[in-house]
């Protein structure tokens, strides 16, 4: 057996010294009730939520502690202390939201276990390196099979974790199955609506007026134009890599039998069918969930997925979080005074960079809500005009740091993407989006 390193004990030391640091911090605030230097007219319970959200963002740092433990860490202080009921706290299990995110982590675990998400990404590695004769419809470019099969993966780790099968692949050069992989996923993050948790948060978050709106067709209707760019940079990163001596690796796994097609068409079919049902919300009126659910039952019933399946293939952490993080987001929201920044009609892009430069993924995106809430309401806008923008930033942060992964060291990594290129063409494009 292996020794741990060195450096994990020392990771969960100062991840238990910030959580007691906190809540000793906390303490005296509410016994000596002192006043904030920093802001003179907050209330104990303010100073009390932002420093619940100190200790999520710190936790969330912390890799050797799992994202969920911060999250009901966090859920009980903040019930223990009374800085919020616990009806508003797990508001967001009642969402549509929640529903959503079940049918989506289940139609995920069937792709996986039919193999519908191995055969997109060998379709897309073949499309790398076409073998001779290849048909016409087989010829699509990579990004296309690619995108494909992250619609269907909303956990950022199950999709971290297929970006890095395509990577090992054996076809064309690295860092351009890298850029492939990334742009895919950005793609795949504007196109699809529910292809990213954070989208589904955003759901969560928006008064029932706001649900009727918030389908896939308006979502998409507002962030083509970034789509359409990840896709046109793919397909450029595509014709512009090295030709690669490796034989293309087949589309289809010679040892599947007449079950596993039937599976995967199966699968496909379902997915096809949800698709076409979420996107016409507008003529039938039924919610997300909804219709996501029957598809999780019709997979059960076809044998595509088993209960097995079910228990080891979803992202249990994930849809927790979706039920509790909700209610954290528009408690920390409430909490923080308007922000009086009115540079435009979308939260910066330099700003959402930036905490992506600092924090991890899931701290930058919870921190863009936060952020976006008061400011919506501070400059009198929608707050889904507020949030769509925001979201399309962190899901751009995110592609732009996610390209130079292979840096060695942290340091080298923000330096290699502050000084790229494509980084600054992004911001661009990304300022004439929002003024479009």
């Amino acid at each position: 057996m292996t020794e741990p390193p060195a450096h994990a004990g020392r990771a969960h030391a100062w991840a238990w010294l910030l959580c007691a640091l906190c809540a000793l911090l906390g303490l005296l605030l509410y016994l000596a009730q002192p006043q904030w230097p920093l802001a003179p007219g907050a209330t104990v319970r303010q100073m009390g939520v932002w420093l619940c959200l100190l200790l999520l963002l710190g936790l969330w740092t912390q890799r050797a502690l799992p994202p969920l433990f911060a999250v009901l860490l966090v859920l009980l202080v903040m019930n223990l202390f009374g800085l919020a009921p616990m009806a508003s706290l797990l508001s967001g299990a009642g969402s549509d939201a929640v529903l959503w995110g079940l049918g989506v982590l289940g139609l995920a675990a069937a792709a996986r276990e039919s193999g519908l998400l191995g055969w997109l990404a060998a379709q897309a590695a073949r499309s790398l390196r076409p073998a001779p004769r290849t048909p016409a419809w087989q010829r699509m470019p990579a990004v296309a099979w690619l995108a494909l099969a992250f619609a269907l993966l909303p956990s950022p780790r199950q999709a971290r974790q297929w970006a890095r099968i395509f990577q090992a692949l054996p076809v064309g050069a690295p860092a351009a199955r890298r850029d492939l992989a990334c742009a895919a996923q950005l793609s795949a993050r504007l196109a699809w609506l529910p292809a990213h948790p954070a989208n589904l948060l955003a759901l969560a978050l928006l008064p029932a007026s706001g649900l009727d709106r918030f389908v896939p067709l308006y979502w998409f209707a507002h962030t083509w134009p970034l789509a359409l760019l990840a896709l046109a940079y793919a397909v450029g990163v595509q014709w512009l890599a090295p030709p690669s001596s490796a034989a293309p690796p087949t589309a289809e796994a010679p040892e599947q039998d007449a079950a596993g097609r039937a599976a995967l068409r199966d699968t496909a079919a379902i997915a096809l069918g949800t698709l076409c049902l979420v996107a016409l919300q507008p003529l039938h009126g039924l919610a997300p969930g909804v219709v996501t659910l029957p598809a999780l039952a019709a997979l059960f019933a076809l044998h595509v997925l088993a209960p097995r399946h079910l228990q080891t293939g979803i992202d249990w952490p994930l849809f927790v979080s979706l039920m509790v993080l909700p209610g954290l987001v528009a408690c920390f929201a409430a909490a923080l005074p308007p922000l009086p920044w009115s540079g435009g009609s979308a939260l910066p892009l330099a700003l959402l960079l930036g905490l992506r430069l600092l924090v991890p993924s899931n701290a930058a995106a919870l921190l863009a809500l936060v952020l976006a809430i008061p400011w919506a309401e501070a400059q009198r806008y929608d707050l889904l005009e507020a949030l769509v923008p925001a979201l399309a930033g962190f899901h751009l942060a995110e592609f732009l740091l996610q390209r130079h992964a292979g840096s060695a060291g942290r340091w080298r990594r923000i330096q290699a993407t502050l000084c790229s290129p494509v980084t600054w063409l992004g911001c661009a494009a990304y300022a004439l989006w929002c003024g479009w």
